[in-house]
């Protein structure tokens, strides 16, 4: 039997379309999130690749093609996924039907972190970048570092933007997982009660209240030469110990039941024109 010719250019067009239909779309552009992606540790990481059509649509990712260097450092697990092996730099090329994105992925695992450093956060300053020291098998400080931030109390801290945005009093614990490579830090929010600059003369006398709980306390005069007068820092039903002292500086830890009191004077005699001068500044902190 033979197929008349409307029936023959029908099935023929419907072969067409069906073949379009399973053919790769053709991109306007391949976007990436970042040209450079930085692995820090052995997990495997998904690059971030989208390709659109020339009216902002994202295409399946099905049609997209990868391939990596092959110098070892780095091997694709599978479509989209790169695994790092060992430190050093390489390359993915990204493909669809004749566009074409390179990125470059920059290998540095961590070995060991350095010890953290606890400077706490004050309520009401401003953000402050995250510090992170972390060192290669080397001990060669690594200075490419992309982790993820998790475990955050927000209503203490909050994360955003690679900086810590101190919300409320507290402290909290977070970790950071750089690619399979984790390390939980602990950080604070204090609260500063008062800041304040002083100019005190001969025999006068001034007191502030404790909180209940942990306090610090600082008092820094302004002359530094070790003949001139300052003022004098004490405390009063309070427990504290003092930090080692710089030049000019009394820096003390105390421990109130909230009958505590700070006290800072001039000791000079009364009728003398010496006057000492400094800034007292005085922290609620967690407990």
């Amino acid at each position: 039997m033979r197929l008349s010719d409307d029936v023959q250019f029908a099935a023929f067009a419907t072969t067409l379309l069906l073949a379009a239909a399973c053919a790769a779309p053709a991109p306007a552009r391949i976007l990436v999130a970042a040209d450079t992606v930085v692995i820090n540790g052995p997990a495997p990481v998904r690059l971030a690749v989208a390709a659109v059509n020339a009216r902002g649509d994202t295409l399946s990712a099905r049609w997209l093609t990868f391939r990596a260097s092959n110098d070892g450092v780095i091997t694709l697990e599978k479509r989209g996924v790169v695994r790092c092996h060992r430190q050093g730099d390489a390359s993915v090329l990204v493909s669809q039907r004749g566009r074409f994105r390179r990125l470059s992925v920059h290998c540095r695992p961590i070995y060991i972190f350095g010890l953290p450093y606890p400077t706490p956060l004050v309520l009401g300053q401003q953000p402050v970048p995250l510090q992170i020291e972390a060192f290669d098998s080397s001990h060669q400080r690594i200075t490419e570092l992309a982790g993820i931030v998790e475990g955050l109390d927000p209503d203490v801290v909050t994360y955003s933007g690679g900086l810590l945005h101190p919300v409320g009093f507290g402290s909290t614990n977070y970790t950071i997982d750089f690619s399979g490579v984790t390390y939980t830090y602990g950080i604070a929010v204090i609260r500063r009660l008062v800041q304040e600059p002083l100019a005190l003369v001969a025999g006068e006398i001034r007191t502030w209240r404790l909180p209940t709980g942990r306090s610090e306390i600082s008092l820094v005069a302004d002359s530094m030469l070790p003949t001139a007068s300052r003022p004098v820092l004490q405390t009063y039903r309070a427990n504290c110990a003092q930090k080692r002292r710089r030049a000019g500086e009394q820096h003390w830890y105390c421990l109130s039941t909230g009958e505590g009191r700070l006290i800072v004077s001039n000791a000079n005699p009364v009728g003398s024109r010496r006057i000492v001068r400094g800034e007292l500044q005085l922290f609620e902190l967690p407990r």
